[in-house]
């Protein structure tokens, strides 16, 4: 009898204190802007690891509400892909065969014989 891997656990949802964010200057056109504001941000969700950078808009709120999102969708599709990773190895583990070591056993009867020699998966 073999056992099942566990499914991963259901993911939660962000806190903002599990993620760090760290501001830095957005790169590309804008202008004088651009290389005078730190607009663009990296968020890092420190129990995981991940981490995502945005600098699509001029200010750093949106810049941060859109690391937020992307960071929350790339956890969700981690645990997807876990998921999936998991569900495959229960298909395969069910095609797996476990052979036993057979057991023999043997009685004694009443005059002091062994009998039997049975094999016992």
């Amino acid at each position: 009898m073999s056992l099942r891997p566990a499914p991963p656990p259901t993911p939660k949802e962000l806190r903002p204190e599990e993620v760090t964010f760290t501001a830095s200057r957005a790169g590309g056109p804008g202008g004088q802007h651009v290389n005078k504001t730190a607009s663009a941000v990296r968020a890092i969700h420190t129990p995981t690891g991940l981490q995502v950078r945005a600098a699509a808009s001029r200010r750093q709120k949106d810049n941060r509400r859109e690391a937020l999102a992307r960071l929350s969708a790339l956890q969700r599709e981690a645990h997807e892909t876990q998921t999936q990773l998991t569900q495959a190895q229960m298909r395969l583990g069910h095609h797996q065969l476990t052979r036993g070591a057979p057991v023999r056993s043997w009685t004694l009867d009443l005059n002091g014989a062994l009998r039997g020699g049975s094999a016992d998966a």
